[in-house]
């Protein structure tokens, strides 16, 4: 026992020691990072690490942009104006079609690029148009200095949507002419004036031919987008067009893939023209995306002509939980399949192309 009493001090004396020599160490750390990090007592030392941190997350993603060759729209000589709406609407960096394609356009020059969808082409051609428009300072009462022709209504709403946003700042008007709206309060606001207008190629006919009041003796430049959707019918139209518009004026011709029509209306567009030098060809092949079509599962079944009502019922029948398309030879085949389905307590929407377009 009294060698367990004279032990115990002993192990207490040394831990109090090291616990002294280990606090006082820690003392001396805490008061030389205190003197390092700007004499601040209450900034810890992580502050500083999390702050070079993202110091160097900004300089690898200036590498990777500088790598990448990414351009902004500000390095070009655009509008104060056209910067914000940009700003606005999330758009900084410009793609690859973007790039090649607006300072072209900017410069006046004809202009025809094949690039795929969703690659930026829309504002590829609305960007010089609406900087066009501004350094010319139209007005309502210039009427129409650029003309966008899109083969379909709905691709003619999203560019407007995109020129609207884009002329946010400006002063400039902007209109949308398309098969399915009403022609009377079209034709009001062409009288009025209409800076920048998106049309269809047959409503736009419609105007040039019938609407008196529709000035448009100041264009300046036509673009053509997505030229390989309408096919024979779109080239027929827009060669009825170019002969009512003005001869002395800027083209531009936007499409995602060449075909036969696109290649015979751009010689119509360009080849008219006797300074070969002023046009430009923009093909970017090597951002086609990569479709893997043995994924994709596809069948038929052949149905006598008396059976196919019944074939096509029983099929939606039993897949009421999936997502179906079927299609129809005609308008009046969608409105009657459309009615039997809804009597065999089938839900379905139909749309055909009588319908109007706010339907």
């Amino acid at each position: 026992m009294a060698k367990a009493k004279m032990n115990q001090p002993l192990a207490p004396c040394r831990s109090k020691s090291g616990a002294a020599a280990a606090e006082e160490e820690n003392r001396t750390k805490r008061s030389r990072s205190t003197q390092e990090y700007s004499g601040d007592p209450n900034k810890k030392p992580r502050d500083a690490a999390r702050t070079i941190s993202q110091e160097e997350a900004k300089l690898l993603e200036l590498k990777l942009l500088a790598n990448r060759k990414v351009e902004l729209f500000s390095d070009l000589p655009l509008s104060h104006e056209t910067l914000k709406a940009l700003h606005e609407m999330g758009s900084v960096a410009m793609t690859q079609i973007q790039s090649r394609a607006i300072p072209p356009l900017l410069g006046g020059k004809d202009v025809m690029a094949v690039a795929m969808r969703s690659t930026g082409k829309t504002l590829a051609f609305l960007i010089p148009s609406v900087e066009m428009l501004c350094n010319q300072h139209f007005s309502p009462r210039n009427g129409t200095g650029v003309i966008i022709i899109c083969p379909t209504s709905e691709l003619a709403i999203k560019v407007h949507t995109d020129a609207k946003a884009l002329l946010k700042y400006q002063t400039q008007t902007s209109g949308l002419i398309m098969d399915g709206n009403g022609w009377r309060g079209e034709a009001e606001n062409l009288v009025k004036g209409v800076n920048l207008l998106v049309a269809t190629p047959s409503r736009l006919l419609f105007h040039l031919k019938n609407t008196k009041g529709f000035l448009y003796n100041n264009l300046k430049c036509v673009t053509i987008h997505d030229a390989d959707q309408g096919g024979v019918i779109l080239k027929k139209e827009i060669k009825h067009i170019f002969k009512l518009l003005p001869k002395k004026r800027q083209n531009a011709l936007f499409c995602g893939t060449p075909s036969k029509e696109t290649d015979e209306l751009s010689e119509y567009l360009f080849m008219k023209k006797k300074e070969i030098e002023h046009h430009v060809l923009i093909t970017l092949a090597d951002e086609k995306p990569k479709v893997n079509l043995d994924m994709v599962r596809q069948c038929y079944c052949i149905v006598p002509s008396n059976r196919r009502l019944i074939s096509l019922c029983a099929f939606l029948k039993r897949n009421m939980s999936k997502k179906i398309m079927v299609m129809f030879s005609s308008s009046n085949s969608v409105q009657f399949h459309s009615e039997i389905l809804r009597y065999l307590q089938i839900d379905c929407l139909y749309i055909h192309s009588k319908m109007t377009q706010q339907k």
